[in-house]
């Protein structure tokens, strides 16, 4: 049965090309607070997206509080029911961290992904701050300069090869990490794995995720914090390369970590992830 609407949620539906400021819908600088904005907007309870969305109450209101955030293919489909047009739904897939026009057909050969990474990397290698690509299993793919230099302060290793080195590897099994990565265990190490559970359960055959994981359970102290990690999900797994977290350092000089995330549409279906580490002393 239907359930009613509350009362009092008469909005103006403006025509498919007015922008997100002309229907009084400002930005809210996050993800979360546009979907409720939007929502309200469309006259939708929680109830009625979910049904339109074949998705639930409960994942709406999650998504509105902040718990979690929907993934790409329900972001189209968001777009899809509740965006009035282009910009709006610009502003949406910004707002959850990606960037650039969702394409009809992605791009798959290993060419047009060897020329965006080339282009990439070419865009960054001047800039003063760690920028690098990752694949999904944390595997850098691309690199500028400022990264392997930020890379050799924080292990104190002496030479070390950008492209191919994992982030998840180092962050929970290198001898460094504890002593370099501030308040490591909680800040570092419960959230990566916490986003490797996470990663598994999206795209669970996965074969280098799965060497992930085995390199975890092989190791009983690691097996036994990733055994703990059902009980943190909700209030950590997007600590560690999410956009706009702060994590601390102990390295030298190095005392903070700002971490800056795109996920460019053209390739999310690689779990591509363009990011930047503004680093401060």
């Amino acid at each position: 049965m239907k359930q009613p609407r509350p009362v009092g949620k008469e909005h103006a539906r403006g025509p498919a090309d007015q922008d997100t400021k002309a229907l009084g819908m400002e930005p809210s600088g996050d993800v979360h607070s546009y979907l409720f904005t939007l929502r309200e907007a469309a006259d939708l309870t929680q109830w009625e997206l979910a049904k339109r969305l074949g998705s639930s109450e409960r994942a709406i209101r999650n998504w509105e509080r902040g718990v979690h955030s929907p993934d790409y293919e329900m972001l189209v489909k968001i777009a899809h029911e509740l965006c009035r047009g282009p910009r709006q739904q610009d502003l949406l897939f910004t707002l959850a961290g990606f960037h650039g026009v969702p394409p009809e057909v992605f791009p798959s050969d290993e060419h047009a992904l060897d020329s965006y990474l080339r282009d990439y990397a070419e865009e960054v290698s001047d800039s003063p701050h760690p920028a690098f690509i990752r694949d999904a299993a944390w595997y850098v793919l691309a690199a500028n300069p400022a990264f392997e230099r930020f890379i050799l302060a924080v292990t104190g290793e002496q030479q070390v090869e950008p492209v191919g080195w994992n982030i998840f590897i180092n962050v929970v099994f290198n001898p460094a990490a504890p002593r370099r990565l501030g308040n490591w265990n909680r800040q570092f190490r419960l959230p990566i794995l916490c986003q490797l559970a996470n990663e598994l359960r999206a795209i669970p055959d996965n074969p280098e995720l799965r060497l992930l994981e085995e390199a975890v359970t092989s190791d009983p102290d690691t097996f036994k914090v990733y055994q703990e990690i059902p009980r943190h999900m909700q209030s950590i797994e997007h600590a560690v390369h999410f956009d706009g977290a702060r994590l601390p350092l102990s390295a030298g000089d190095l005392s903070a970590l700002k971490v800056k995330v795109r996920k460019p549409l053209a390739w999310q279906h690689r779990g591509l992830r363009e990011v930047r580490w503004v680093v401060s002393t």
